[in-house]
């Protein structure tokens, strides 16, 4: 059976005052970018309710790049290697959360990115690795959280 337009219309806005997302409806075999989006779609839902999500961003080193756009990239900056999504929250544990997104079953971190998440941790940075949008979700949940749990870190 086929749902009409207005339906479906009335079951995404019931999710959306629930908190949920499409997160729950992605593919067991899904892509990092699909993943990245339905967390990205939890996240501007739930803004307005939480302002510290505001802060969150990704990060859009990844994907094919013209060898012209990858120079100049690189001339500005760009380095291999850094997480999808940085969470600039600093909490009493950590200086921030970095997100890297993999597929769920074929996903594996390239050297740069071991690398680089290394060296984030060695600054104080909580790093995973997601596998779903949930995943990513909770980890946000979690590190807000402990922002609130503890008193806020001195702001400068």
């Amino acid at each position: 059976m086929l749902l009409s337009k207005e339906t479906l219309d009335r079951l995404k806005e019931q999710k959306r005052k629930r908190g949920e997302t499409a997160a729950r409806t992605v593919a067991p075999d899904a892509k990092e970018h699909e993943i990245q989006c339905a967390f990205f779609e939890w996240v501007r839902l739930q803004e307005n309710a939480i302002p510290l999500l505001k802060l969150i961003f990704a990060v859009p080193n990844g994907g094919y790049r013209s060898k012209k756009t990858a120079v100049a990239l690189k001339r500005e900056g760009a380095k291999a290697g850094i997480p999808d999504v940085l969470f600039p929250l600093a909490t009493q544990k950590y200086a921030g959360l970095a997100l890297e997104f993999k597929r769920p079953k074929k996903g594996r971190l390239s050297d740069a990115q071991s690398e680089y998440i290394e060296q984030l941790k060695s600054v104080g940075w909580r790093v995973e690795v997601v596998r779903s949008a949930d995943e990513a979700i909770n980890l946000v949940r979690e590190h807000i959280n402990e922002y609130y749990r503890n008193e806020k870190p001195n702001r400068h």
